[in-house]
Parts: structure tokens; sequence; C-alpha cells
């Protein structure tokens, strides 16, 4: 299966994969997140932007990670930020904030 990268670019669209699993546990997973069962964000345990990629990277290979990180590439931090879990209002407040 192939991937038009002119749509990722253009359109716009995320593109989401799975190592495990099937289209039923996914829909399933998000039925319990949407009916608060599952806290997504409570998984969430680093954020930061692109130029830390490859360090993120780094650290979920050499298992120094234990949760999930999430890269904003529209952001310029300084720091790779840890957090015990993230939520819509911390996304905000992170979004909102002055980039350095």
């Amino acid at each position: 299966m192939g991937i038009d990268a002119s749509a990722v670019h253009y359109k716009e669209i995320n593109v989401t994969g799975s190592s495990g699993g099937s289209p039923w546990d996914i829909a399933r997973t998000l039925e319990l997140i949407a009916a608060k069962e599952i806290d997504a964000g409570a998984r969430i345990t680093r954020v930061d932007d692109l130029e830390h990629a490859i360090e993120l990277l780094e650290l979920v290979k050499a298992q120094q990670i234990d949760g999930k990180a999430v890269v904003y590439p529209n952001r310029r931090t300084k720091d790779i930020h840890r957090v015990d879990s993230w939520s819509g209002a911390d996304e905000r407040a992170y979004l909102q904030a002055s980039e350095i």
C-alpha cells in the first residue's frame, strides 16, 4: 500500500498507523476514550517540537520514555517537556505560550 505524499502535504491529512490490532480495535479504543473509560492523555509523558524529534526517538529506542511523546512541528522550544499527563487545556496553553 502506498501513501500519496502530496495529499499528506497539500491537503494536510493525518496518517495514523499501528504495529498491531485491527480497525475494530482502533474503533473500540476510540469508543472507550470518548466514554472517558480510558484517559489517553495519561499515557503522554513528553511534549516537544520537531527539532527535538531525533532526541525523542533516541529516548524511545533506549527505553527511557515510559509513555508517549507528542511532537508539535509548528513550535520551537528550548527543552523537551516532561509531563504527567496531557489534556486539551494543556495543549491550548502550550500552543499559546510564547515561542523561543
